[in-house]
C-alpha cells in the first residue's frame, strides 16, 4: 500500500513539465536520498501493476508516463462499485474496512453483491486479506451457512485499524463509512455517532484534536464489543469519572457492555485523539521526572550536543512518555511511520538516543523500543538545532532606561543563554537614527516595542524573568527557520511557549496542575479572561442579556471557567 507522502510524489512526477530528481524529491519532503530510492521502487512497481511506467533520463531526472493518471484513483471515498477497477492493495482495504466496521459475519454472496464481482473474485481477495492479517494476529473465520468475521483480540483489531487509517488518511476511511452510496454503517448508527461526537463535547467538555480518527476507531470498537440488549453495568464503573461517563454512555446508546479490555482501549482511544487525561498514578508522578533527567543527562554527558532549553525538553519527554506509558498499558504498541527515516537520516542522533533510553528501563519494568527511540530523537533534534541556531545568531540589546539596565538585562541573557552572540546594546534613538548599525545583526532582544523594523525581534522584560528565556530561544530559532515577518516572530515564539509558561517547574507538570503550580498567575489569568468574556458578552446584548438567552451565557462562562 502506498503511504503518504508516496501518493504525494506520484502527483508530483504526473504534474511536473520538467524531469525531476531524487534529490528535489529528498529536498521537497525532507527525507533522504535511499528513502526516496526505496519510495520511486515501490512508485514504479505501482506504476507498472497500473498501466504506467517512469521514464528515467541519467543525470536529469524523471517523469511518469501513463495514458490516464494514476493520482485519480487517489479518491476521497473508496467505492464499493470501483472494486473491480482497484489495486489488489487497494481491494484488500476496501474489504478489511467492511469487516472491521461490521458486528455480524457477512458472506461471499453478500461481499459479491455490494463489490458487483464474481464470488471467485470476492474468495481470491479474501485469500489476500488472510495473508495481510497474520501480522496482526488476525484472520477472516467462516461460519456455515453465515458467513466469514473478523477473529482476533480487540487490542489486535484496533491497531490494524490504525494502520489503515494512517496508510490511506482518517479522512479517506471515514468518508468510506460515512458514504451513503457504500452504505457501511446504517443512518441510525451514524445518527448515534454524531450524537456520541456532540456528547463528547458538549457534556464531558473533551476537546476533540482528531475527530475522524476518533470517529473510526471508536465505532470500531463498538463493533466488535458484546451485544447486551440489557446493557447492565458493573459496580465499579459508578464512579462518575469522564471516561466511567463515557462508557456507560456507549453501552446505553448502542446496546453492548464493554469488558476490562474494552475499557483500556476506549481510554487509549480518547487519548490520542482528545485532551482527555487522567491523574497520574504516584509512581508515574514520583518517578517519571526522574527518569527523564537521566536520560536528558545521558545525552548532554556525552559531549557530542549541546542542550539550552532543558526545562522545555524535560516537559515535552514526560508528556510524551506518559502517553508511551498509558498505550503500554492498554496493549497497543505505537509503530512509528517516521523510523526509517530517522535512522537513515540522523544515524548517530538517534544511535545516542536510543542508547540514553537504556537508562528508561532503571526506573520503569519495561523498555522503550526503537520505535520510541524515534520519536524520542526528533525532540533532541529540535533542542540541538535550537542551541546551534542561538550561538551563530549576533544579536543586539536594545534598552531605553539606561545603559546599566541594558548591561544588566545582556549580562542575565548571557548568564542563561551562554551559546548568544550579544554583538552591541543601543537604544530606540540610535536606531532610527543610523540604521546601519542593524547591517550586522541578525536578531534584536528589546524591553520597548522597535516599530518599522524589518529585523526579527522580541520584547521583554529587563529583569529576564524565567518565562521570557524561553520565548527569546524560540523567537531566535524561528527567526532562523522559518520565513516569518519579522513582526510575527514574537506573537509565534509566545503562543510555541504557552504550554511551558503554565508551570515555574517541570517537575510540577505532573503534580496537580494549574492551582498549585502557579496559584497567584492563575487567579490572574482567571480574572483577565473573565473580563475578556464579559466586554464580548456587552457587545453581543448592548441592551442587556434577553432572559431566554441566561442559559447559553451562564453555560459559556462555566466551560471558559472549567477550561
Amino acid at each position: 500500500m502506498l503511504n503518504k507522502r508516496q501518493r504525494s510524489m506520484i502527483e508530483d512526477l504526473e504534474n511536473t513539465s520538467v524531469l525531476i530528481t531524487a534529490q528535489n524529491l529528498a529536498d521537497k519532503y525532507k527525507v533522504s536520498l535511499r528513502t526516496v530510492r526505496n519510495d520511486i521502487q515501490e512508485i514504479s512497481e505501482y506504476a507498472v501493476k497500473n498501466g504506467a511506467e517512469i521514464i528515467r533520463i541519467p543525470g536529469q531526472g524523471m517523469r511518469i508516463s501513463a495514458k490516464k493518471k494514476l493520482s485519480s484513483s487517489f479518491q476521497k471515498v473508496l467505492n464499493q462499485k470501483d472494486f473491480p477497477y482497484l489495486s489488489e492493495q487497494e481491494r484488500v482495504a476496501l474489504l478489511l474496512i467492511n469487516f472491521l466496521f461490521e458486528k455480524e459475519a457477512i458472506s461471499a454472496s453478500e461481499l459479491a453483491e455490494r463489490f458487483e464481482v464474481s464470488r471467485g473474485t470476492v474468495n481470491t481477495t479474501i485469500k489476500d486479506v488472510n495473508t495481510f492479517l497474520e501480522a496482526y494476529h488476525l484472520s477472516l473465520q467462516r461460519f456455515a451457512n453465515k458467513g466469514y468475521f473478523l477473529n482476533g483480540r480487540i487490542k489486535d483489531i484496533l491497531r490494524l485499524c490504525e494502520t489503515l487509517l494512517r496508510q490511506y488518511s482518517d479522512e479517506v476511511i471515514y468518508s468510506t463509512l460515512s458514504s451513503k452510496e457504500n452504505n457501511i454503517i446504517r443512518e441510525d448508527m451514524q445518527e448515534k455517532m454524531s450524537e456520541t461526537m456532540r456528547f463528547l463535547s458538549n457534556n464531558l467538555l473533551l476537546y476533540i484534536s482528531h475527530y475522524h480518527q476518533l470517529y473510526c476507531l471508536l465505532y470500531c470498537l463498538i463493533s466488535h464489543s458484546r451485544n447486551d440488549a440489557r446493557a447492565t453495568y458493573s459496580k465499579e464503573r459508578l464512579e462518575r469519572n469522564k471516561l466511567n461517563q463515557f462508557i456507560l454512555f456507549l453501552e446505553d446508546r448502542f446496546s453492548v457492555v464493554f469488558l476490562k479490555e474494552g475499557v483500556s482501549q476506549c481510554r487509549h482511544i480518547l487519548s490520542v485523539t482528545t485532551d482527555y487525561s487522567e491523574d497520574s498514578g504516584s509512581e508515574i508522578e514520583a518517578v517519571l521526572p526522574e527518569a527523564v533527567d537521566s536520560l536528558i543527562r545521558f545525552v548532554s554527558n556525552s559531549g557530542m550536543y549541546q542542550i539550552d532549553d532543558y526545562d522545555s525538553l524535560k516537559i515535552d519527554l514526560m508528556v510524551h512518555l506518559k502517553s508511551t506509558i498509558d498505550a503500554r498499558n492498554t496493549g497497543l504498541p505505537r509503530e512509528n511511520p517516521l523510523l526509517e527515516e530517522i535512522r537513515s537520516s540522523y544515524p548517530n542522533e538517534f544511535q545516542l538516543v536510543k542508547s540514553a533510553c537504556q537508562q528508561f528501563s532503571r526506573y520503569f519494568s519495561f523498555e522503550l523500543d526503537d520505535n520510541e527511540a524515534g520519536y524520542i530523537t526528533l525532540y533532541f533534534l529540535r533542542s540541538f538545532d535550537k542551541a546551534e541556531k542561538i550561538q551563530d545568531t549576533n544579536v543586539m540589546v536594545v534598552c531605553n532606561t539606561g545603559r546599566s539596565a541594558s548591561k544588566l538585562l545582556a549580562t542575565r541573557l548571557i548568564n542563561n543563554l551562554p551559546n548568544i552572540h550579544i554583538v552591541s546594546m543601543n537604544s530606540l534613538f540610535n536606531i532610527q537614527n543610523d540604521p546601519s548599525i542593524l547591517d550586522n545583526v541578525d536578531f534584536i532582544i528589546s524591553t520597548i516595542p522597535i516599530p518599522n523594523i524589518e529585523k526579527p525581534h522580541i520584547v521583554i522584560s529587563p529583569l529576564l524573568q524565567k518565562g521570557e528565556l524561553e520565548r527569546v530561544r524560540e523567537s531566535i530559532w524561528l527567526s532562523k527557520n522559518e520565513k516569518l515577518p519579522a513582526a510575527s516572530v514574537d506573537k509565534a515564539a509566545t503562543t510555541l511557549v504557552e504550554p511551558y509558561l503554565r508551570y515555574q517547574d517541570a517537575d510540577q507538570f505532573l503534580k496537580g496542575g494549574f492551582e498549585n503550580a502557579l496559584p497567584y498567575q492563575t487567579m490572574t489569568l482567571l480574572g483577565e479572561a473573565s473580563m475578556d468574556l464579559f466586554d464580548l458578552i456587552s457587545r453581543l446584548y448592548p441592551k442587556g442579556i434577553p432572559a431566554n438567552k441566561y442559559s447559553n451565557v451562564s453555560g459559556i462562562f462555566a466551560h471558559v471557567l472549567m477550561s
